[in-house]
């Protein structure tokens, strides 16, 4: 099935995890919170390792 955390949903849809790096968890947060960006943006935005850096 993957690693936790890891890009993708394990059934081959949409992802439904991704991994942060602490200084991009609330930028991610408040653009949810405002419906700014969609969950699965920020999914697919990820670097090859499955986490998301930030731009």
């Amino acid at each position: 099935m993957g690693r936790p955390g890891a890009r993708g949903s394990g059934g081959g849809g949409s992802p439904r995890a991704f991994r942060s790096t602490t200084d991009e968890v609330a930028t991610i947060e408040a653009n949810l919170a405002i419906a700014n960006m969609g969950f699965s943006e920020y999914a697919e935005g990820v670097d090859p390792d499955g986490v998301h850096r930030g731009s």
